[in-house]
C-alpha cells in the first residue's frame, strides 16, 4: 500500500475524528506508511501521536471567510504535499475535501472523501467542485442522501459504506466505583447521555422527561462540551433550566472526557432522543458495545442498528408528545430488568459482529489498494 495522507479540519474529537484515532491504531500496528494532517490543534493531535503515527498541524490557521489566510494555508499545504509525495489523500468530511481540492489542483493524487454527515450543507457543494476518486460513507442513509442530490459530486471509481468502528473496553470495576463516588452517584440508577452539546441532540427532551418523572433513586449524567458559540449558548440554557427546576443535584453535567469507556460502565440506561438525522450515531453504538440498555431515536444512520424490541427501545423524538413518551420508556426499561438485559445483549452482539476495528481497516485499505491497482 502506497503512502496515505489523512486530513481533518477539526482538533477536537467527534465521531468522524474517532474514526481517525481508531484506524490510526491499526495502521501503527501494521506499520503502514500513513501521515495525518490537521488544520487545528486539539485533543485529536495528541491522541494520534499517542498511537505512534506521524502528525502535522498546519501553522497557517484559517477561516473560509478570510481568502488571504486561506491562500497562505493552501501554499503551506502544497509545500507539505510536494515534500511527502502522497499517493492518496483521505479527506474527513467536506471542508478538507474542498481545501485539499485547491491544494491538489492539476495533480494526479488520488482523492478519497469520507462523508460523515450531515449531507447538503454549504461545504458539500464547495467540496463537489473538485473530483473525487472514491466516496466513503459511515452509513447507507448518508450514501443514499448524497447520491440522491443532483448537485453533489459523484465518485469516479465507486462508493462504499464503512461503518465507524466501535472500541469496546472493559474498565476495571474499581475505576467505575471511584468515578461513581466522585460524581455523587453511589447507590443510584444512572441515566446517561454522551456527546457534543448542540441543538438536535435531544438533551432538552431528556432533561424535561427526567425532571418530570421525579425519580428519587436516579440521576441524569450528561457528558460533553460545546464546540461553538451557538453550542455554548444552548449549553448555558440547559444549565439555567436545570437551576430553575432546582434539579442541580439530580442532573449532573461533566465536560468532554477523552477516557469515555469508564463513563459507559457507570450508566444503567443510555438516552438518545435526537431530533436530527444522525450520520451514524457513534455514542449509541459505543453504549451498546459497552452493554448498556438504550432508548434512542431511529433517525438517519441510527436505523441501521437501532432496532425496536431487538437492540433498543425507540423514541420518536420529533413527535409533539416526545417528553411524555420518553418518561414511559424510562419507567419501562428501569422496571423491567429482564427485558432491558435482553435488548442490551442483542445490541452488544450486533456491535461486536459488525463494527470492529479490523473490519473498518480492511474496508478502507481495500479502497487504497484498488486505487493503487488502477494507475
Amino acid at each position: 500500500m502506497k503512502k496515505i495522507l489523512y486530513v481533518s479540519a477539526n482538533g477536537f474529537i467527534g465521531g468522524a475524528e474517532k474514526f481517525l484515532v481508531n484506524i490510526a491504531s491499526v495502521h501503527a500496528e501494521t506499520k503502514d506508511n500513513v501521515h495525518f494532517l490537521l488544520f487545528n490543534n486539539g485533543d485529536l493531535e495528541q491522541e494520534l501521536k499517542n498511537k505512534g503515527v506521524a502528525v502535522t498541524v498546519i501553522k497557517n490557521k484559517f477561516k473560509m471567510r478570510n481568502p488571504l489566510k486561506l491562500l497562505m494555508a493552501v501554499i503551506e499545504i502544497r509545500h507539505f504535499l510536494k515534500k511527502h509525495n502522497f499517493h492518496t489523500i483521505h479527506s474527513t468530511m467536506a471542508y478538507p475535501q474542498f481545501v485539499m481540492g485547491l491544494c491538489t489542483l492539476f495533480s494526479r493524487t488520488n482523492r478519497v472523501w469520507f462523508q460523515h454527515g450531515p449531507i447538503g450543507g454549504m461545504f458539500d457543494y464547495f467540496a463537489s467542485l473538485f473530483s473525487v476518486d472514491v466516496l466513503l460513507f459511515s452509513s447507507h442513509f448518508l450514501m443514499e442522501k448524497h447520491y440522491n442530490s443532483f448537485f453533489l459530486r459523484k465518485a469516479k471509481h465507486g462508493r462504499k459504506v464503512i461503518p465507524l468502528p466501535v472500541e469496546i473496553k472493559n474498565p476495571k470495576l474499581t475505576e467505575a466505583l471511584s468515578l461513581r463516588k466522585s460524581l455523587g452517584l453511589e447507590g443510584v440508577f444512572v441515566l446517561g447521555m454522551i456527546g457534543r452539546m448542540a441543538k438536535g441532540k435531544g438533551y432538552e427532551i431528556a432533561i424535561r422527561s427526567f425532571i418530570g418523572l421525579n425519580l428519587e433513586d436516579s440521576k441524569l449524567l450528561i457528558v460533553g462540551s460545546p464546540n461553538s458559540a451557538e453550542d455554548k449558548k444552548f449549553y448555558d440554557s440547559l444549565i439555567q433550566y436545570v437551576k430553575l427546576q432546582k434539579a442541580e443535584e439530580r442532573v449532573i453535567f461533566v465536560q468532554h472526557q477523552t477516557n469515555i469507556s469508564v463513563f459507559y460502565k457507570i450508566i444503567n440506561l443510555y438516552l438518545n432522543p435526537v431530533t436530527n438525522d444522525e450520520g451514524f450515531g457513534l455514542s449509541v453504538a459505543e453504549a451498546m458495545g459497552a452493554g448498556v440498555p438504550v432508548i434512542s431515536s431511529p433517525y438517519g444512520g441510527l436505523s441501521e442498528f437501532v432496532k425496536e424490541n431487538e437492540t433498543a427501545e425507540i423514541i420518536l423524538a420529533r413527535d409533539s408528545d416526545a417528553v411524555e413518551s420518553l418518561k414511559e420508556l424510562i419507567q419501562k426499561m428501569k422496571n423491567d430488568e429482564v427485558y432491558s438485559k435482553r435488548l442490551s445483549k442483542n445490541a452488544r452482539e450486533l456491535i461486536e459482529s459488525r463494527f470492529s476495528f479490523s473490519q473498518a481497516y480492511v474496508a478502507v485499505t481495500d479502497v487504497y489498494q484498488y486505487l493503487d491497482s488502477i494507475e
